[in-house]
C-alpha cells in the first residue's frame, strides 16, 4: 500500500521539489475525494436517520392508541385479571368479575396488534441505533480531514542523471545502424543478383 513517487526533469533539483510537492498534495486531494463521497453518504443516512426517526414515532403513537385501552403488559394483565376474576367469583363480587371479564375482553382484542406493534418498536430501536452509529461515522468523514500518507523518506536530488542514458542511446543507436546498413546491403546483392541472372 505504499508509493514510490519518481520525477524526471532537466534540473535535478526541480525534479526532487515536483516529487516533494506531489506528496504533500496527496493529501489534500485525497481528503478532497473522500470528503465528496462523504458528503453524499452525510445526506444519504441523515435522510434514513430521520425517516427512521419519523417511523418510530409512528409505532409510538399506535403503542399510545393501545395504552388508552389500558393495554401495558400483555403476559402480566392477563394473568393478573384472571387471578382477580377468579378471587372475585370465589367471593362472589359477580360486578368485579363483569369488569375484570370486560378487561380480559378488550385485552385479547387488541393484544395481538399490541404484542406486534411492540415488537416492531424494540427492533426498530435497534435499528435506530445502528444508524445512529453510522450516522457518526459518516459525520466525522464528512466533517474533518485526516492525514493519509506517511512519508518515509523525502525526496532528494539525483546525483547524476537519471535519464537519457547517454551510453545506452549510442549502443543502441550504432546497433540499428549497423544492422539497417545490413539489411540494405543484402538487399542491394539480391537485386544485382536476380538483374544479372
Amino acid at each position: 500500500m505504499s508509493v514510490e513517487i519518481n520525477v524526471l526533469d532537466h534540473n535535478n533539483e526541480t525534479a526532487a521539489a515536483i516529487a516533494n510537492d506531489i506528496a504533500s498534495l496527496l493529501d489534500t486531494v485525497n481528503n478532497r475525494m473522500r470528503k465528496a463521497i462523504a458528503v453524499e453518504a452525510l445526506k444519504i443516512v441523515q435522510d434514513e436517520f430521520d425517516h427512521q426517526i419519523q417511523y418510530l414515532k409512528n409505532l409510538e403513537d399506535s403503542a399510545s392508541r393501545y395504552r388508552k385501552y389500558g393495554i401495558i403488559n400483555i403476559e402480566v394483565q392477563t394473568e393478573r385479571y384472571t387471578e382477580q376474576m377468579a378471587t372475585a367469583i370465589l367471593d362472589g363480587k359477580l360486578g368485579a368479575a363483569k369488569l375484570l371479564n370486560d378487561k380480559l375482553d378488550t385485552l385479547s382484542k387488541y393484544a395481538g396488534a399490541f404484542a406486534n406493534v411492540r415488537d416492531q418498536l424494540n427492533s426498530e430501536k435497534k435499528r435506530l441505533a445502528v444508524i445512529r452509529t453510522k450516522l457518526r461515522e459518516v459525520k466525522v468523514d464528512a466533517e474533518r480531514s485526516l492525514q493519509h500518507k506517511f512519508i518515509v523518506n523525502n525526496a532528494f536530488p539525483a546525483e547524476k542523471k537519471s535519464y537519457p542514458i547517454r551510453w545506452l542511446i549510442v549502443v543502441v543507436s550504432t546497433f540499428s545502424s549497423f544492422l539497417l546498413t545490413l539489411v540494405l546491403l543484402l538487399f542491394i546483392e539480391s537485386v544485382k543478383s536476380t538483374n544479372f541472372s
